[in-house]
């Protein structure tokens, strides 16, 4: 009897460390990944909407981490 309950106990114990521990581990597994492979953007800025024929184009364009917006060297 003393030993059902102290392994009910033991099971209930390691499922509340588990649920507790799991958010973390998926948290530092997605940072680390972000870390590695980070997600870039491109980015094009034009100077107006529409263009005629003969006109000079002005445009800037920029590559950044799309994680963290910041731009890439």
């Amino acid at each position: 009897m003393r030993t059902a309950f102290f392994a009910i106990c033991f099971l209930f114990s390691t499922s509340i460390f588990a649920q507790n521990e799991l958010p973390e581990r998926i948290q530092t597994y997605f940072d680390k990944y972000q870390e590695d492979f980070p997600v870039e953007k491109a980015y094009l800025h034009l100077d107006k909407f529409t263009y005629t024929l003969g006109e000079d184009l002005w445009f800037s364009a920029y590559l950044v981490a799309g994680g963290h917006k910041s731009p890439l060297p």
